[in-house]
């Protein structure tokens, strides 16, 4: 049985137009981030000034948004949900702040160039059993597997199945920022001999690329406003390069209604935040 709680007292008016707070990481890293997204200025005292805020602080200027900070107070001019102005190839350093890269990247679902959100070694590590989980209820075993992760950017799909067992994972990613990344991932890990790194667009994928094998996973995690998922799908079935019982993981934006290629049959869909991650299968 489900508890309740009820709240019978009224809020009563506040008689003052501010709220005092400790400073708080977490809400320091809020304010900063949902301020970039309004319009107008916003203005807090005690902000709590650690490293995560002030990752967060840097990375929110480099999208255009002015911040000033004296003494404790923060001053941000938000402008608005489609606001960000930024250089193309950008590069978001969040070092070793979690919240900020995981807001951040819902933040910039709706912006019309790659951004690179990256950190620390260990923010790089960053859980993903939140798509690993339900591959296993579809029956995955990941030992003596080989996947293909398309769109790998820094590769934490890829590098999470080898973590598990898998036998071999073709990571495929040209973008120069993300592929460096990615590169870098791997000789730390220490996981060269397991991987296999090909600076080529996705949709120029071919059966020479992974070596005539058939591959067992696919991950697909292209940008938000590609529109050509189908043309790759029909690609993969085209080349036969999948069995049966291969399974295709989607990344995409919940927002967008998929129409999907007659052969590809969806098995699950689940949604998280601003994303969707679709379960499914070609069929031969």
């Amino acid at each position: 049985m489900s508890k309740v709680v009820l709240i019978k007292n009224k809020i009563k008016n506040f008689k003052k137009k501010s709220i005092n707070v400790d400073g708080d990481k977490s809400l320091s890293i809020r304010f900063v981030l949902l301020s970039s997204l309004s319009k107008g200025k916003s203005i807090a005292s005690n902000l709590l000034r650690s490293e995560d805020v002030d990752s967060a602080i840097n990375s929110i200027r480099k999208l255009g948004i002015k911040i000033k900070i004296k003494n404790d107070i923060c001053e941000v001019n938000g402008k608005g949900l489609f606001g960000f102005n930024y250089k193309k190839n950008l590069v978001l350093d969040l070092e070793n702040s979690g919240t900020s890269a995981r807001l951040i990247t819902s933040m910039l679902s709706n912006t019309n160039y790659w951004i690179k959100v990256t950190g620390d070694k260990s923010l790089k590590k960053r859980d993903m059993s939140r798509i690993i989980k339900p591959l296993k209820s579809f029956g995955i075993k990941f030992k003596d597997n080989i996947v293909l992760d398309l769109f790998s950017g820094s590769g934490s799909f890829g590098i999470e199945c080898l973590s598990r067992g898998v036998k071999k994972v073709y990571f495929f990613e040209n973008y120069k920022p993300s592929l460096k990344v990615l590169e870098k991932n791997i000789k730390e890990l220490e996981i060269d001999k397991d991987s296999v790194i090909k600076e080529i667009n996705a949709y120029e994928i071919s059966k020479e690329n992974i070596d005539n094998e058939k591959v067992n996973l696919i991950y697909l995690d292209p940008p938000f406003k590609d529109k050509n998922i189908n043309k790759l799908l029909r690609k993969i079935l085209d080349l036969k390069i999948a069995h049966k019982s291969t399974l295709i993981v989607i990344h995409r934006n919940k927002k967008f209604k998929e129409n999907f290629i007659e052969d590809f049959k969806v098995l699950r869909e689940k949604k998280y935040g601003l994303s969707k991650i679709i379960f499914g299968k070609l069929l031969f």
